[in-house]
């Protein structure tokens, strides 16, 4: 799924042999909503599952940061077992009016999630791929990723979104705060949707058939 998996097995594979095809989305659910959502604050949307490789906890302290000087909430989307330590530091620094803990949700309900929220934040500490990413760049949203293997890849640094350093809380909060901007956030949301359309079913249909192609070529 990612360019780092192919440089390893390049190494004893013949890499013009070697393709990468990365998941699909269905970028015709998964797209932007045309009406405005008009409140005080800025929404921060995650999506994981709550394993400490998630990071959760950095995103949690970064909101806490931008609290001093911005009005924002944060939704976090999953279940996992790091729930009860992120319940514990969430209540330890006084953010039960800025935290919502969605849980599991329906598949309607996670696009509607996409769709209201105006920043999308993966703070995982590890990460091969990051489908989440590319849901909430369908819908229009500006993203922060960190520097992990896949999202680092998808993201175009301040065009589409927003890298910073994994484990970086400081960072993370700079990062959310530059989007409270709003020309910014929607100039990023725009080219984010432009970016999600290279990962539709339909180009990675594609992508496969042109593997295929290829392959029968050298037959």
């Amino acid at each position: 799924q990612t360019q780092r998996l192919k440089d390893e097995y390049s190494r004893i594979l013949n890499p013009e042999k070697i393709w990468v095809i990365p998941l699909g989305v269905d970028t015709d659910f998964f797209s932007p909503r045309q009406e405005k959502v008009d409140r005080e604050w800025i929404e921060v949307l995650t999506v994981a599952n709550l394993t400490r490789r998630k990071g959760i906890d950095y995103l949690i302290r970064a909101i806490h940061a931008v609290k001093k000087s911005h009005k924002v909430k944060l939704r976090i989307v999953g279940d996992g077992p790091d729930m009860p330590r992120l319940r514990e530091i969430v209540s330890r620094l006084g953010l039960k009016k800025e935290v919502v803990f969605e849980g599991r949700v329906p598949r309607l309900k996670l696009r509607d999630l996409y769709r209201s929220s105006d920043i999308f934040c993966l703070p995982s500490l590890r990460e091969p791929f990051g489908k989440v990413v590319i849901e909430a760049m369908a819908c229009g949203k500006p993203v922060i990723v960190t520097d992990t293997e896949g999202p680092s890849q998808i993201v175009s640094n301040m065009k589409d979104g927003i890298i910073v350093p994994r484990g970086d809380h400081r960072k993370l909060a700079k990062a959310i705060s530059l989007l409270f901007d709003r020309s910014l956030r929607t100039s990023m949301g725009i080219c984010a949707r432009k970016k999600a359309e290279e990962y539709s079913w339909k180009a990675v249909a594609e992508k496969i058939y042109e593997v295929y192609e290829a392959c029968l070529k050298n037959l």
